[in-house]
C-alpha cells in the first residue's frame, strides 16, 4: 500500500472514530478523494482493520466508536526523568509486529525506543502462539533498551517484567490480577496481558532487548472461540481505563525497570511475583521442549526458573509452560 493510500484510511479512521454517521461528500473532502471512490476505500479499511463500517442512507459509520491512541497525550503522561530516556517513540495504525519493528531499530546504549500499534498481523506470544486481537480494542507495545552489558546479565528480566505489569495494572484499579509462569497476567484463569522477551547481542558488551506487552483493554467479540485459552478485558472488569494514560505509566514503569534492573537484578521482583502467584504448592503439568513433568509447583529460584517436586527430588525447569492439574 502507497504512502497516500495509508494516509487516507488514517483519515478515514480519524473521522469515523466517534461511531457518528459521516456523509459521503464529508469523507471526500477529508480525504481529498472524489465521493465515487469512498466505498472503494472503507473496503480497504475493512480489510486491512477488520473494522466492521455500516452503510446507511445518509453515509457511514463503525459498528462502534474507537478511542486511538495519540503519542502526544502518552508522552505527556510519563515524568522527565523516564521520559528523557526515550529516543524514539513510534505511533503506528497497524504494522505485523511491533517486537519486529523493535528488534530492527535498536536505540543508543542506554535509550529506549518505544513502539505502538492500533493493530497488528502477525502478533507473537512465548513459543510462536498468535497473539489474536482487534483494530484499538487492546493496548499493544514494544519496548527497546539497549544496555552496556553482556546479556547473560540480564536473566530473569522477563520475570521481574511480569511482576512490573502486575502493579502497573493493580494501580489502574484492576483487582484480583494473577501472574502465570512464565509470562501471563490472568484474572480467575482468564488471561489479561501477555508479554514476550526477546534480546539479542549487539556486541559482546552490548545487548537490546525488547519487553513486548499486549493488555486486552477494551472488550472485543472477535477472540470468541480464536485462542487456546479463556480471555478477559479491563472493560468486562469494569476498568475504564484510557490507552493513552494507561500506555504511558507502563512506559514510566518499563523504563524504571529497564534503568535500575543491572543494579537491583531480579530479587526485589521474586517478592512482587509471589504476591501475585496463587499456584505455589499446586500439583501441575509441566510442559517443556524435552520433557513433561508433573509434580507440585515449589516456586521460582533466584533466577526466575520454575521448581518443581516430584517424588522427592527437586526439578528446575527454565522453558516451557504450565497447567494446573
Amino acid at each position: 500500500m502507497t504512502t497516500d493510500n495509508s494516509q487516507i484510511l488514517q483519515d478515514l479512521i480519524k473521522t469515523l472514530a466517534d461511531g457518528h454517521t459521516h456523509a459521503t461528500q464529508a469523507l471526500a473532502q477529508r480525504t481529498g478523494l472524489l465521493p465515487a471512490a469512498i466505498p472503494e476505500a472503507l473496503t480497504r479499511l475493512t480489510q486491512q482493520s477488520g473494522l466492521a463500517v455500516i452503510h446507511a442512507a445518509s453515509g457511514y459509520r463503525l459498528k462502534r466508536p474507537l478511542y486511538l491512541l495519540e503519542k502526544s497525550r502518552i508522552l505527556a503522561a510519563i515524568p522527565p526523568p523516564q521520559r528523557d530516556l526515550i529516543h524514539t517513540c513510534t505511533l503506528l495504525q497497524h504494522t505485523d509486529s511491533t517486537n519486529r519493528q523493535a528488534r530492527q531499530h535498536p536505540p543508543p546504549p542506554e535509550q529506549a525506543a518505544i513502539w505502538l500499534t492500533e493493530y497488528q498481523t502477525a502478533g507473537r506470544g512465548r513459543r510462536g502462539r498468535h497473539w489474536v486481537g482487534s483494530f484499538a480494542r487492546q493496548l499493544l507495545l514494544s519496548l527497546a533498551y539497549t544496555y552496556q552489558l553482556p546479556l547473560h546479565q540480564l536473566s530473569g528480566l522477563s520475570i521481574a517484567t511480569g511482576a512490573v505489569l502486575a502493579e502497573c495494572l493493580t494501580r489502574q484499579g484492576t483487582p484480583g490480577l494473577s501472574l502465570k509462569w512464565p509470562n501471563d497476567l490472568h484474572w480467575r484463569g482468564q488471561k489479561i496481558a501477555g508479554i514476550l522477551l526477546e534480546a539479542q547481542h549487539n556486541t559482546e558488551t552490548e545487548a537490546c532487548v525488547v519487553i513486548g506487552i499486549g493488555i486486552n483493554v477494551y472488550t472485543d467479540p472477535t477472540q470468541q472461540n480464536q485462542t487456546d485459552q479463556p480471555s478477559t478485558s479491563l472493560e468486562a472488569l469494569g476498568i475504564l481505563s484510557d490507552r493513552n494514560h494507561l500506555a504511558g505509566q507502563l512506559i514510566q514503569a518499563l523504563l524504571t525497570l529497564c534503568t535500575t534492573y543491572p543494579d537491583t537484578g531480579l530479587t526485589p521482583y521474586l517478592d512482587i511475583w509471589q504476591h501475585y502467584d496463587p499456584w505455589c504448592g499446586q500439583e501441575v503439568l509441566f510442559s517443556g521442549p524435552q520433557e513433561t513433568l508433573q509434580g507440585r509447583y515449589a516456586g521460582l529460584d533466584d533466577s526466575g526458573h520454575l521448581l518443581l517436586d516430584q517424588n522427592g527430588t527437586r526439578h528446575t525447569c527454565h522453558t516451557g509452560t504450565l497447567r494446573l492439574l
